[in-house]
């Protein structure tokens, strides 16, 4: 929330380039790996071994489908 001040100027479009994050083969895999043991555990997303494994990047066991029929970024 410190960056709220930034909100619609030239300063916040720069920081949401540089900033943003990369959706890799090494991030999609961690997700697809994330959400294996999720079902295969039959652990909540809130477990203690499931946040171990994605709160260091703040992600989240989500995919978008359409993202994952299209190569929209070309980022592998």
């Amino acid at each position: 929330m410190s960056h709220v001040h930034n909100l619609g100027m030239a300063r916040d479009m720069k920081e949401r380039n540089t900033l943003a994050r990369i959706d890799d083969r090494v991030r999609q895999n961690k997700i697809k790996s994330v959400r294996a043991h999720i079902y295969d555990s039959e652990l909540g997303i809130t477990s203690t071994s499931i946040e171990g494994l994605l709160k260091d990047q703040s992600l989240v066991p989500t995919t978008v489908s359409l993202y994952d029929c299209f190569d929209f970024h070309h980022n592998h």
